[in-house]
């Protein structure tokens, strides 16, 4: 009995040393990876990077059905896909954790590369499960950088062709004239990867310029205005104030939200818009369904705001974007973009021919801040080149200055960013974040300002040398009603000095002067405008002018309808007598920044206004 057993036992072991090898220890599969990088944008939250494709050979003799699990790991870039609101089913996720994506790898090894996958095969759909990082085990819920495709199909006496895309992360920041490089590494088990080092999959440059122009966009913006002018009172038929630029960093930095090519787009090839790899609604491995894969929210946003707005001041904006400084328009290839916050038009806009009666919508202003968003609806067949997009901007008020409407200011912001604005990135993801969605990245704000109307009065002579005084009054006659009912207005007044030296007196300010009032001073007795406290508390800190000085002043006073009057006397011989005179009122033209009493004509008439 015993020499039987010896026998069976080596009549086994011959038996095991007969089989092939490859029965014992199937061969390996070799899989080459390859990337195709993209360009994608600073401050973005949802960036789909570029795909990348394994080419599985499981062809040897000997080979087994494979099934492999493929884990992309980003390099210090949260992963932002969509994540279902359940836990998954089958045991996908961890307990209580939402992990199941719209990422998705395609597998085909029906002979058919991946550049037809979506055309006419007949690939297998594997959706991917977010991943915790592996430094940060105690926070599974966060900081989220991985994405694992399970039992990803390679069957034996096939070459497999693996597609992984639709993987969006919020983009690392950059430096305003600078990139930076984002790469995937793979892992896998039951095959080998080559090249197994990080595969570049993107590059992240700045995706917007931003700029206010004139309104046909060959010269700057005209954002200054004067509370006393009205500016495009008929709301109905307004003329642009301005234009303002959406400029492209790179090509197709502005997307619609579905292409009619996106669908069917081959490995290598840019998205044509927000939404990635089109695929509808799909299964899980663990059977969850998961719906919308690939697609976005909405197209980008051009995102216009305004800050510090005083009261009585409206802003309306062109309803799409207009012809001038646009580089191509709606209709004829170019962007079709609309304003998303609006349903109708409440007036027109012009600017000059062509853009002339373009449909206008009022800027909600709320707090003294608005915003209007622009969405883009297409882009161009010819894609590659980086578009300008512009908008007309139109000011609008009547003025009160009585109520001093509309209100003063010189802090006024206008800056261009992309949108929607969120600050939802990895650490909530939800079915219910919106694609695409941005930092909030304000690009080169312009200064809008409301500034008070002005009268700048010339003192010819003015002196305390030799015994010599000069007594000046300034006055605010903005007020005659019944006489003749005059909106009033109030302001200070800054006296500057001249002596054709360079060590001339330095300019004196008076406390606010109401409408009807006025204040007196006198050179030689006080140095000037004296230092004082004002009604409202402020204090007024002056350096007096010194005896013996001699030489001319201008006052500049922050309202219309100022007027002054001068008297010279001499103190030590009064028997001399004295002398006054009426000073001359300035138009600014070529001198300080403010029109003559709110000339309509500033601008076009320069010269002294011989005026008292």
């Amino acid at each position: 009995m015993a020499d039987f057993r010896k026998l069976f036992l080596a009549l086994a072991v011959m038996a095991l040393l007969a089989l092939p090898v490859s029965a014992i220890n199937p061969p390996v599969v070799n899989c080459v990876a390859s990337s195709s990088p993209v360009i994608i944008r600073d401050g973005g939250l949802t960036e789909l990077v570029g795909d990348v494709t394994l080419t599985c050979d499981n062809t040897a003799v000997g080979a087994v059905d494979v099934q492999t699990d493929i884990q992309i790991f980003m390099n210090y870039a949260p992963v932002t896909n969509k994540v279902l609101n359940n836990t998954g089913s089958g045991g996908e996720c961890p307990t209580g954790i939402k992990c199941v994506t719209d990422s998705v790898t395609a597998a085909t090894w029906n002979g058919l590369a991946p550049a037809a996958l979506g055309v006419n095969g007949n690939p297998t759909y594997i959706t991917g499960l977010l991943q915790s990082r592996l430094d940060l085990p105690g926070d599974p819920a966060n900081q989220r950088n991985s994405v694992l495709f399970p039992r990803v199909p390679v069957p034996a006496g096939t070459i497999t062709f693996l597609r992984i895309s639709n993987i969006r992360i919020a983009a690392p920041s950059v430096s305003a004239s600078g990139s930076t490089d984002v790469f995937e590494k793979i892992t896998t088990n039951n095959v080998v990867v080559t090249p197994n080092y990080q595969l570049p999959v993107a590059t992240v440059q700045i995706p917007l310029q931003f700029k206010a122009t004139s309104c046909d966009g060959t010269g700057g913006a005209t954002t200054s205005f004067q509370q006393c002018n009205a500016v495009n009172p008929n709301t109905g038929g307004m003329s642009s104030t301005f234009n303002v630029q959406f400029i492209e960093g790179f090509a197709l930095a502005f997307k619609p939200r579905i292409n009619a090519t996106t669908g069917t787009i081959i490995v290598g090839n840019k998205f044509l818009s927000e939404s990635g790899y089109l695929l509808g609604t799909l299964v899980s491995p663990g059977g969850s369904s998961v719906p919308a894969v690939g697609e976005a929210t909405t197209g980008t946003n051009l995102l216009l705001r305004f800050t510090n707005i005083p009261n009585g001041v409206s802003i309306y904006v062109t309803q799409s974007n207009t012809f001038y400084g646009t580089s191509q328009l709606a209709g004829t290839g170019g962007p079709a973009i609309t304003a998303s916050n609006s349903t109708a038009a409440s007036g027109t806009m012009t600017c000059k021919a062509p853009d002339t009666s373009l449909p206008s919508i009022k800027v909600g202003i709320t707090g003294g801040a608005g915003s209007v968003a622009w969405v883009v609806q297409s882009i161009d067949a010819t894609f590659n080149y980086q578009k300008t997009v512009s908008f007309g901007v139109a000011v609008s008020y009547s003025p009160n200055t009585t109520l001093d409407l509309p209100g003063l200011t010189t802090t006024g912001g206008v800056n261009g960013a992309l949108g929607p604005l969120s600050t939802i990135d990895y650490a909530v993801p939800t079915s219910v974040d919106g694609i695409p969605r941005f930092r909030d990245k304000p690009y080169a704000a312009t200064i809008f300002s409301i500034l008070p109307c002005s009268t700048d009065i010339l003192f010819p002579y003015v002196t305390a040398k030799a015994g010599f005084d000069t007594g000046i009054a300034l006055v605010n006659t903005s007020k005659d009603d019944p006489v003749i009912g005059t909106q009033t207005q109030h302001g200070s007044c800054t006296m500057y000095y001249f002596d054709g030296t360079t060590t001339a007196p330095a300019p004196q300010n008076t406390c606010d002067i109401k409408a009807g009032g006025m204040v007196t001073f006198s050179m030689m007795t006080q140095g000037g405008i004296p230092s004082q406290t004002c009604a409202d508390s402020s204090t007024i800190t002056n350096t007096a002018v010194p005896i013996g000085w001699q030489g001319y002043a201008i006052a500049a006073c922050k309202f219309q309808y100022g007027r002054g009057y001068a008297f010279i006397s001499d103190r030590n011989t009064p028997s001399l007598g004295s002398q006054g005179y009426l000073p001359l009122i300035l138009s600014t033209c070529g001198r300080l920044p403010a029109p003559f009493d709110g000339d309509v004509n500033f601008g076009t008439q320069c010269g002294e206004m011989l005026a008292h």
